[in-house]
């Protein structure tokens, strides 16, 4: 079924208003304008194909509707056409009020009363016919994500149905999605017609759990899975369930040094398998990060590490900074008791950072010197955390508002790492991010802190 949303509401209005009129003894008028070229000087002949434009030309005003040449609205455009084809039969009476030749062209204005009656019957007709076998059209899927490296940044999602028959109670109105099975979709008025049209975006400020992304998932992976809608039909008054496949796509998704993918309000049937599969990873991939993004508290959070070792260890160096900032654009700080904020370090245990509060945020750091290796757990801690993908540290604090203990997870995603035998370096990593270091390199890092601090 190819037909569009706007033109399906515009018919139904075109009707309703023709219903309402025709009724009335006056038939309404309309201007109209047409013209045509004079062919081998047959003046006549242009004449009477300048007022068939003119006759067309108030038929479509009259109709209210504008329907495009390249629109497949197969019952309606067949109605539309045919009621233009045979424009003459809906005109009553008309007059010419303007009418001139001019470079070869004869062109008419007119003013016609068009036959309401004659319209209202050749539209409600098949409108009728049609709006019982499709009383839901136009399944839709419009979705986003957006995502970088490990980080979220979007999510949205919408499903759209299209109600046909505007009678159709609302409130009995049921949906079964293949995953969250039965629900009561939202419903949005669209002039005199009905949408179901459930859709949300999720973004860092709004942290919230996608309601419909593994249904769209679904949707996208099983091309022609129906979607069931239980309603009580208006005609008997009784309950029934239509089915009804996706007919078009809507997706974009850009994912950071990865493909990108853009699909504009396409056919199903025209989208393909490979795009259908890129859609759903994309959506997969952006609710698996959204889920992590929702258990930090800090992001871009800086590792600096500085070490000189000499023979005796009089001229030891070691100096170790650890810092994230909270940020009250991704969580509300003024329901942070910072001075509870604990650090999970992964083999000393719980340790309470330096903390500084302002308005826009709240700075955490944990900075430790000394000069024997052997004294300074801590860089167990760092040896451990660079045998892993990602460099994250557990935090811990009160959440005033809540009177509760909350637990996140800080990422610190650049390291600066320098390390010095006898005056000699034998590892430099400088302001590099820390899936940029090579694993390789991580390990050995991890391997030399841990024999030194044993």
């Amino acid at each position: 079924m190819k037909k569009t949303v706007s033109v399906m509401m515009a018919v139904i209005v075109s009707a309703l208003v023709f219903s309402a009129v025709s009724g009335g003894e006056d038939a309404p008028k309309y201007k109209g304008r047409g013209e045509a070229l004079i062919v081998n000087n047959d003046l006549p002949k242009a004449k009477s194909d300048a007022l068939t434009e003119a006759f067309k030309n108030t038929l479509q005003k009259a109709v209210g509707v504008y329907i495009k040449a390249k629109s497949k609205v197969e019952n309606f455009e067949m109605t539309y056409n045919k009621i233009l084809s045979e424009s003459s039969g809906f005109v009553k009476n008309y007059k010419i009020l303007k009418e001139k030749t001019e470079d070869g062209v004869y062109s008419v204005e007119i003013e016609a009363e068009v036959s309401s009656e004659k319209l209202d019957d050749a539209f409600s007709r098949r409108l009728s016919k049609f709006v019982e076998k499709n009383l839901f059209s136009t399944f839709t899927i419009i979705a986003s994500a957006m995502t970088s490296g490990n980080r979220f940044y979007n999510l949205t999602t919408t499903i759209m149905i299209m109600i046909n028959d505007p009678t159709i109670e609302i409130d009995s109105i049921q949906m079964k999605l293949p995953k969250k099975g039965w629900i009561k979709p939202r419903i949005t008025k669209s002039g005199l017609a009905n949408l179901i049209m459930m859709g949300e975006t999720i973004d860092p400020k709004n942290m919230a759990s996608p309601h419909y992304v593994d249904d769209i998932v679904y949707f996208l992976e099983h091309r022609a899975a129906p979607v069931e809608i239980k309603f009580k039909n208006p005609g008997n008054g009784k309950e029934e369930i239509r089915s009804l496949a996706l007919e078009k796509l809507t997706m974009t998704a850009s994912l950071g040094g990865g493909p990108s993918i853009s699909i504009l309000n396409k056919e199903i049937k025209e989208v393909t398998d490979r795009e259908l599969a890129d859609s759903a990873a994309a959506l997969k991939k952006a609710a698996v990060l959204l889920e992590y993004e929702k258990r930090l508290i800090g992001m871009s959070g800086t590792v600096v590490l500085t070490m000189g070792t000499y023979r005796g260890g009089a001229n030891n160096y070691i100096e170790l900074s650890m810092s994230f900032s909270i940020p009250s654009t991704s969580i509300d700080i003024s329901g942070i008791d910072a001075k509870s904020i604990e650090l999970r370090m992964p083999v000393t245990g719980w340790t309470r950072p330096e903390v500084r509060e302002s308005e826009y945020s709240i700075d955490v750091a944990l900075n430790i010197s000394g000069k024997d290796p052997r004294k300074m757990k801590q860089l167990a801690d760092i040896a451990y955390q660079m045998g892993k993908d990602a460099f994250e540290i557990e935090v811990k604090y009160r959440d005033k508002k809540k009177n509760t203990v909350a637990k996140k997870l800080a990422v610190f995603s650049f390291m600066s790492i320098g390390i010095s035998e006898e005056g000699n370096k034998i590892f430099d990593v400088q302001g590099m991010a820390f899936d940029r270091i090579e694993p390789a390199q991580r390990k050995a890092i991890g391997s030399y802190l841990k024999k030194q601090s044993k």
